[in-house]
């Protein structure tokens, strides 16, 4: 099964003007490599309120997370809480046409925190991957690799 660590990291974005819109509706998500999936669904306040994405399972919801728009109305920092516990604190650190990238740390039930780095690349207006990184002694290694598909 696709671990909760993984699926609670799994969004992404495009350009800076476009992103928040790309991104709202449902998503089918799976790591590559397997045929494991779950569906995120995102929904949008917009400027004045947040992006919400919410992870599930079948009928149980995984994670929670929340995108709050910085001053000039582009997405900026997320929060995400996860069902066993782990709790995420990022920050978009790099916007580049379709990819966004954000870092930041990931709090786990076992008291531990860990270094992450998402990045997040569209391949169309329908499809998009999630690559999630933790940091080591050495930089940063793959921890999940996903690809998200519109529809659910």
């Amino acid at each position: 099964m696709i671990s909760v660590f993984a699926a609670i990291f799994s969004l992404a974005a495009s350009g800076e003007v476009a992103t928040a819109p790309r991104l709202v509706g449902d998503w089918t998500c799976t790591a590559k490599g397997t045929s494991e999936s779950f569906v995120w669904r995102v929904s949008d306040d917009g400027p004045d309120g947040f992006l919400v994405g919410e992870v599930q399972d079948g009928d149980r919801r995984m994670a929670l997370e929340l995108w709050a728009y910085d001053e000039d109305g582009l997405l900026g920092t997320r929060r995400q809480f996860a069902d066993g516990g782990t709790s995420l604190a990022m920050v978009v650190t790099e916007r580049d046409g379709a990819i966004l990238r954000s870092q930041g740390a990931a709090a786990l039930a076992d008291g531990n925190t860990v270094s992450l780095r998402h990045t997040l690349t569209w391949l169309g207006d329908g499809e998009l991957t999630a690559l999630w990184e933790v940091a080591d002694g050495d930089g940063f290694r793959t921890h999940a690799d996903e690809i998200c598909r519109r529809g659910s």
